[in-house]
């Protein structure tokens, strides 16, 4: 188990930074007592900023660090789970790619760059995960087919976070009404349903989906 957690800031309001995302880790920290990690860029087009808490299981040394970027460092991971056929995914890539870790996390980051959203329909296993390609100015959130790695986002004309756990992105601004609904729910089933949250405006990535979002413009999004 791992915990991630990101922003990403088209309207340049907020100015991500090292601090704003150890703050997001610190709830994550259950999730990922082994190692934690971030990476940050504020230009003009965009903040952004991307959190791991890691919980160590495959490749334990620092090459399996994340969030992991690849050799370019034009695309960039944090992962959360396992994928159990990794090293199958990896002999179709290793006549294109080097790699140098032995985790499943850079098999997944070349798979997507190689694959894009196919990787999916390849993977057996169980995850979350974000990917920011800047060579093709995308962000790309998913999560797995059973839906047994949780994840949350928001998502507005401007700004857009995402994490494994609501209380790590509280300290951010956001629109925090209460969805009366989703409350009662979770205090008659301690469940709600489909992808509400006791938040109106926060939802579960459900399973089996994911979402891209084009950089260039945040309003045009896929899932």
């Amino acid at each position: 188990m791992c915990g991630i957690a990101g922003i990403i800031d088209f309207g340049k309001n907020i100015e991500v930074d090292e601090n704003m995302l150890r703050q997001m880790a610190q709830a994550l920290q259950f999730r990922g007592p082994d190692q934690e990690g971030y990476c940050f860029q504020n230009n003009t087009i965009f903040n952004f900023g991307l959190a791991h808490k890691r919980l160590s299981i495959l490749d334990l040394s620092e090459a399996g660090r994340q969030p992991m970027w690849n050799g370019e460092k034009n695309c960039v991971i944090a992962f959360n789970g396992e994928i159990y056929n990794h090293l199958d995914v990896r002999v179709k890539l290793e006549p294109k790619y080097t790699f140098k870790s032995h985790s499943d996390t850079e098999t997944l980051l070349y798979g997507f760059i190689e694959f894009g959203s196919e990787i999916l329909n390849m993977l057996n296993g169980i995850f979350a995960f974000s990917i920011l390609n800047k060579q093709t100015n995308e962000l790309f959130i998913a999560r797995d087919q059973f839906g047994i790695k949780p994840l949350y986002y928001y998502s507005d004309e401007n700004l857009c976070w995402f994490s494994s756990e609501i209380k790590s992105i509280l300290p951010l601004p956001f629109n925090k009404d209460v969805a009366v609904e989703s409350l009662e729910n979770y205090l008659t089933f301690l469940y709600s349903p489909a992808e509400k949250t006791p938040f109106k405006h926060v939802l579960k990535l459900l399973p089996g989906h994911f979402i891209k979002l084009e950089i260039d413009n945040p309003q045009r999004r896929y899932q």
